[in-house]
């Protein structure tokens, strides 16, 4: 980790200092905090964070509501979403729309850092294995037909 920059959104206020304050920057994140999606988008537009860490309700923008904006105007940091709706409907949905990670409140300092040092990982490089990654990518878009 090299200080990568998080912007924190959420409205509650004691969420956001225990965050930031005690679990983040202690772990060497350098932090932005914004209490409301419009502000959020803002922030993410003029600092390019390296990921957002966003709760889901919120007034204005929604966390999701905030996540198409972003990758409407063609920023796509990792995103994970916290929320106190724990549904499986609104993970899937939110995996579905293309953010990184769904976290449940109240969230566990653990559980955050655990998601934010996956959602930055550099990708792992894939190997050709010749015939056999050939064999792999005809199965993969099999089974993607089969679930579209």
């Amino acid at each position: 980790m090299s200080g990568e920059r998080i912007l924190l959104v959420d409205d509650a206020r004691e969420v956001r200092d225990f965050l930031a304050d005690v679990v983040l920057r202690p772990a060497g994140y350098s932090v932005v905090t914004a209490n409301d999606g419009e502000t959020a988008l803002r922030l993410a537009q003029e600092r390019l964070p390296d990921l957002i860490l966003s709760d889901m309700q919120m007034p204005g923008l929604t966390g999701l509501d905030l996540h198409a904006a972003l990758a409407a105007a063609g920023k796509r940091p990792p995103f994970i979403l916290m929320s106190a709706e724990s549904s499986k409907e609104l993970s899937a949905r939110a995996l579905k729309d293309g953010v990184t990670a769904f976290l449940a409140k109240p969230v566990d300092a653990d559980d955050v850092l655990a998601a934010i040092r996956q959602a930055l990982a550099p990708p792992v490089a894939v190997r050709s294995l010749g015939t056999a990654t050939l064999m792999l990518e005809k199965k993969v878009r099999q089974l993607e037909t089969l679930q579209a």
